[in-house]
């Protein structure tokens, strides 16, 4: 009987001691993520805020030229397009990287800037992080630098 609890014992440690058991993860559907963005610059282009709220993480950010809360981000394009400015984005293939919780992204974005007369070509470097919120994905940060069209 002491041979039995001994062991016992040892194997109720030794499972202690190896800590909790880790839930598996799925892999992640890099297909979502990248909905996730693009519907992001969908929401933005509409001046859709309520999509783009529900697309953004309460701590998001942004920079794009300085740095922007979610809100205050959405009400610049807005302010733009009601201004008469069109912004016109075109997201190229994206690389992304991701865990079970955690993403990041990079692309370039291929668009026009202007208005009902004229359109010019602008090109972006743009990257993001992405949490998992439940079972979708959230934006936390954007950056996008412009590409000195001379390159």
């Amino acid at each position: 009987m002491r041979a039995i609890v001994s062991g016992s014992v040892l194997a109720l440690a030794t499972l202690l001691a190896a800590g909790p058991v880790a839930a598996a993860c799925p892999a992640p559907d890099k297909t979502a993520i990248e909905q996730t963005i693009r519907s992001l610059y969908a929401a933005l282009a509409t001046d859709d805020a309520a999509a783009f709220a529900r697309l953004t993480a309460p701590d998001f950010y942004a920079y794009e030229g300085k740095r922007m809360t979610g809100p205050e981000l959405a009400a610049a394009i807005a302010k733009t397009h009601a201004a008469g400015r069109v912004l016109a984005w075109n997201l190229g293939p994206m690389d992304i990287h991701a865990d079970c919780q955690t993403a990041w992204a990079a692309w370039e974005n291929h668009g026009q800037v202007g208005d009902a007369t004229a359109m010019r070509p602008m090109t972006w470097f743009e990257s993001a992080a992405l949490r998992r919120d439940g079972d979708h994905w959230v934006m936390t940060f954007l950056h996008a630098t412009r590409v000195d069209p001379g390159k």
